[in-house]
C-alpha cells in the first residue's frame, strides 16, 4: 500500500460508539422501569468504549506517523486542544446545573445515586475536577461531576505513552519509519507488562489494565499497513490480553443482576472490532459528507450528554417515554450546535500546531480527525 494518509469511513462508526454510550445512560437513568430492567444486565456502553480504545490505538497511531514524528509537545498539545475546550464547557455547564436544582432541592444526578451534597462545590473538589481530563486526578475528587470522563483519562495515559515514543525518536536523533516507530511501541507495551499485571492484580490503578486496547489498535494499523510477522505477533498477544482483561472485569466481576449479559457483551466487542477492522480496510468514498459530520460531532456528543442528562432527571418528575426521547435529541442537538460554535476556531490552532493541514498530505483528502477525534473519545469516548 502506497505511504499516503488515506481518507477511512469512521466518523458515522464513532457516531455509532457515542450513541450506544448516550443510549446506556438514559436507559439507565431516564427511562421508564420496564426499560431500565430490560437493559440493565448488557453493559453495551461500556463495550462501545472499549471498542474506541481500540479505534484510538489505530488512527493515533497513524495520525503520529504521518504529522507528529519527532514533535512529542505539538502531538500533546494537539491532544490538549481537541479535549480540552468541550470538556471545560461540559464540565462548567454541569457545576451550573447541579448547584441550581441542588440549592431547589430537587437535584437528580441518575435513578439511584445520590448526590455528594455540598463537599462536591468544595474549591478542592472544583480544582481536581478542572483537570478531570489529567490521569488520576479522579483519586482527589469527592464528587466527579463529568463521571464518563474516565475515559478521557484512559485516553490520556495513552496519549502520555505515545509521547513517550516520539520523545526517544527525537532523543535518538532518528525519524521514524513504519518499522522504527513499530518496534519502539513494541518496547514501550513490554515495559507495560509488568504494570499491566499487577494492574489486574489490583496493585496498580485499573485504567493500566485497558492498556491492551490501544496496544491492539496500534497493531492493527502495523498490520494492515506492512503485514509483518511482528505485527501478527504484536496483534495476537495484544488481543489476548484484551479478552484476559474483559473476562476479568466484565464477566467475572459484574454487578448481581447482570451476568446474562457477559459473553453478548464479548460476542459485541469481537463484531465492533471486526468492523473496525473492514472500515479500515475500506476505500470508499460515498456518503462521505454525512460521515465526517457525524464524526465531528462525536466527542461534543460524549462529554455533554450527561449535562442534558441530569439537567432532564432533574426538570422531569419521575421516569417516561417523552423524557427519554426528548432527551437523547436534544444531546444531539446540543452537540451539534457546540461542534458549529467551537470547533471552527480550535481546527485553525490545531492546524498551525500540527504544521499543515490533513488535508495537504491525504490521498484523497482526508483529516488527521476522521477516525481520531476526541472517547471517546473513548475516548474518549
Amino acid at each position: 500500500m502506497a505511504d499516503r494518509l488515506v481518507y477511512r469511513p469512521f466518523g458515522a462508526f464513532r457516531f455509532f460508539l457515542a450513541f450506544l454510550v448516550l443510549l446506556k445512560h438514559f436507559c439507565a437513568d431516564v427511562a421508564p422501569e420496564a426499560v431500565a430492567a430490560l437493559t440493565k444486565p448488557f453493559a453495551f456502553g461500556y463495550v462501545a468504549v472499549l471498542a474506541f480504545f481500540v479505534m484510538s490505538g489505530f488512527v493515533i497511531t497513524e495520525a503520529v506517523y504521518h504529522f507528529y514524528r519527532q514533535r512529542p509537545v505539538g502531538f500533546i498539545e494537539n491532544r490538549l486542544l481537541r479535549i480540552v475546550p468541550h470538556y471545560l464547557l461540559a464540565l462548567c455547564a454541569m457545576i451550573a446545573v447541579c448547584s441550581i436544582f441542588y440549592a431547589t432541592g430537587s437535584l437528580r444526578i441518575t435513578r439511584s445515586a445520590d448526590f455528594a451534597g455540598g463537599h462536591a462545590f468544595d474549591a478542592q473538589n472544583l480544582l481536581a475536577n478542572l483537570f478531570g481530563f489529567v490521569p488520576l486526578t479522579n483519586q482527589m475528587m469527592d464528587f466527579d461531576f463529568i463521571g464518563i470522563a474516565w475515559a478521557i483519562r484512559v485516553e490520556m495515559m495513552f496519549y502520555l505513552f505515545f509521547a513517550v515514543a516520539l520523545w526517544l525518536e527525537r532523543y535518538s536523533g532518528r525519524v521514524f519509519d513504519r518499522r522504527t516507530l513499530s518496534g519502539v511501541l513494541c518496547l514501550i507495551a513490554a515495559i507495560l507488562c509488568p504494570l499491566w499485571f499487577l494492574s489486574m492484580a489490583g496493585r496498580l490503578p485499573a485504567m493500566i489494565s485497558l492498556a491492551p486496547y490501544f496496544v491492539f489498535g496500534s497493531a492493527l494499523y502495523f498490520l494492515i499497513r506492512s503485514r509483518s510477522r511482528g505485527a501478527i505477533l504484536m496483534s495476537f498477544v495484544a488481543f489476548a490480553a484484551v479478552s484476559a482483561q474483559f473476562v476479568v472485569y466484565s464477566i467475572h466481576a459484574r454487578p448481581p443482576g447482570t451476568e446474562s449479559g457477559a459473553w453478548l457483551e464479548f460476542t459485541l466487542l469481537v463484531a465492533l472490532v471486526a468492523l473496525i477492522i473492514w472500515l479500515a480496510e475500506s476505500t470508499t468514498t460515498r456518503f462521505r459528507t454525512m460521515d465526517e459530520a457525524l464524526g465531528r460531532i462525536t466527542y461534543p456528543l460524549y462529554v455533554f450528554h450527561p449535562v442534558v442528562e441530569v439537567l432532564t432527571l432533574s426538570l422531569v418528575p419521575g421516569y417516561s417515554y417523552g423524557a427519554f426521547v426528548g432527551g437523547i435529541a436534544v444531546s444531539v442537538a446540543v452537540s451539534c450546535l457546540l461542534q458549529a460554535a467551537i470547533d471552527p476556531t480550535v481546527d485553525r490552532i490545531r492546524d498551525a500546531v500540527r504544521g499543515r493541514r490533513a488535508e495537504a498530505v491525504a490521498e484523497p483528502e482526508a483529516r488527521e480527525d476522521v477516525g481520531a477525534q476526541g472517547p471517546v473519545r473513548p475516548s474518549y469516548g
